[in-house]
């Protein structure tokens, strides 16, 4: 299995103008706080937007047109061992 790191906006300046602009987040969980990150290999000392609740995150994010494209894992328990990582897949589609 191989991976490739791209840059987003590199990915996106080669689209025609017609086509949709996919934007990929990510809303982790570490230590209590929901950080969200908009790169995937950022830690969550560099999130600029947290949340103790994940309700109220979800809700604000969604509120502003992010889609939850899968959770992570699968099947989230309501309490998570702190050495497991944990949180949402997220998309934002401008037309």
């Amino acid at each position: 299995m191989s991976y490739s790191i791209f840059d987003q906006e590199d990915l996106n300046s080669g689209l025609g103008s017609n086509l949709p602009l996919h934007r990929y987040a990510w809303l982790e969980l570490e230590k209590g706080m929901w950080h969200f990150l908009t790169n995937l290999f950022s830690s969550t000392g560099e999130s600029t937007r947290r949340w103790p609740d994940r309700k109220r995150a979800l809700e604000e994010l969604t509120s502003e047109g992010w889609k939850v494209v899968y959770p992570y894992p699968g099947k989230m328990a309501k309490k998570q061992p702190r050495d497991r990582a944990c949180g949402y897949g997220l998309m934002w589609i401008d037309r």
